[in-house]
């Protein structure tokens, strides 16, 4: 059986093909900034479920975060329109209920044309459950709609 090096000497260096792809990354997501800072965002949250009056004002400032500023009101030509459609889910848990939320959603121009991206939130973060009932499972998940929280999740968008 051949015998194995008992020392081996590796060096640390830096791997030119890898920084070339930093600084690809850096560039574009300068860019990136640059122009989601410049669009002008309406945000519309569709039919927002009853007891989430968090979840509006949330996306809006998680968007803002972002670079995106996003404003109420009537679209206008120019200007782009986020339509968020919220649903909420119930399930019997083991422990109580569970509210799971997903919003899903479409980036379309205001003056009509091919929709730009898709919005698809969901996942831990969104759920709510707890063993005194529904309201307390809704209350749970509207004190979880935190700005900090939806970040991540938009942050693909």
């Amino acid at each position: 059986m051949p015998r194995l090096p008992t020392r081996c000497g590796l060096s640390r260096g830096e791997y030119a093909p890898f920084a070339a792809d930093l600084q690809l990354r850096e560039g574009i997501e300068g860019r990136r900034a640059a122009l989601l800072s410049g669009l002008r965002l309406r945000l519309v949250v569709e039919d927002a479920p009853e007891g989430l009056e968090n979840l509006a004002a949330n996306l809006g400032e998680a968007l803002a975060r972002l670079g995106l500023a996003a404003a109420t009101g009537p679209c206008e030509p120019g200007a782009w329109l986020l339509r968020a459609q919220p649903d909420l889910a119930w399930e019997q848990g083991p422990f109580g209920p569970v509210c799971r939320l997903t919003v899903a959603g479409q980036l379309e121009p205001c003056d009509g044309g091919r929709v730009a991206a898709v919005l698809n939130l969901q996942g831990k973060e969104l759920v709510g459950t707890h063993t005194q009932g529904r309201p307390r499972a809704l209350r749970e998940l509207n004190e979880r709609l935190t700005v900090e929280r939806l970040l991540p999740l938009i942050g693909e968008l």
